[in-house]
This record gives structure tokens, sequence and C-alpha cells, in this order.
């Protein structure tokens, strides 16, 4: 024998289980959010102590090339001092920019949403 379901009822569980759905997808949008935030915050951090570690470098290229600016004798030597300053400052810049490169690549890899799975 089957059960009559009054109307008011029926669409009253109708909705708590639209509700219940749509609590399902804030729910998990949350969960994302969370996680995406968490490793965004994360990386960050990350970038900012890469930046730091190679503004010191820099500083310490800097005072180094003065000290030995200091000690030159003739234009021979102020001229490899430069020239050995700026090979540094060439070869630092371009592993920064490397390291920059992959820290960016790495965070977005690592902040972007899992994919969809898809149903059978």
């Amino acid at each position: 024998m089957s059960e009559v379901v009054p109307e008011k009822t029926r669409s009253l569980a109708e909705k708590l289980s639209a509700t219940d759905a749509g609590a399902k997808r804030n729910g998990e949008a949350l969960e994302n959010w969370t996680r995406t935030s968490s490793t965004l915050f994360t990386g960050v951090i990350g970038l900012g102590q890469e930046l730091l570690t190679f503004s010191t470098k820099r500083m310490n290229a800097h005072v180094d090339t003065w000290c030995a600016l200091a000690n030159c004798r003739r234009p021979q030597d102020v001229f490899e001092c430069q020239k050995r300053f700026m090979e540094t400052t060439t070869t630092q810049y371009s592993e920064e920019i490397n390291n920059l490169t992959t820290c960016f690549l790495e965070l977005i890899k690592a902040a972007s949403p899992p994919s969809p799975t898809k149903s059978s």
C-alpha cells in the first residue's frame, strides 16, 4: 500500500533537500577558499623571505665592492673591481629571476583549486 504524502509536506521536503545541497556547496566553497588563502599566505611569506635573502646578498656585494675599491692602487684595479661587481650583479639578478619565477609557478600550482572530478 503506497503512502500518500500531502503536497505541503512534499514541498517542505524538497526545500530542505535544496537547502542541504546549497549548504554542502557553500561548505565546499569555504573549504577551498580557506585552503587557497592559507596556501597564498604561506607562499607570500616565502616570497618575502626570498626577496630579503636576495637583498642581503646584493647589499653584501655592494659593501664588498666598496671595500675592494678602497684597496685599489691603479686604474686597472678599479676597472677589474667594477667588472667583477657587474659580473656578480648580473649573475645574482639572473639567478633571482629564476628563483622568483619558480616560486610564483609553485605558488600558483599549489593555490589552484582541485580539478573537478568527472562522474561516470
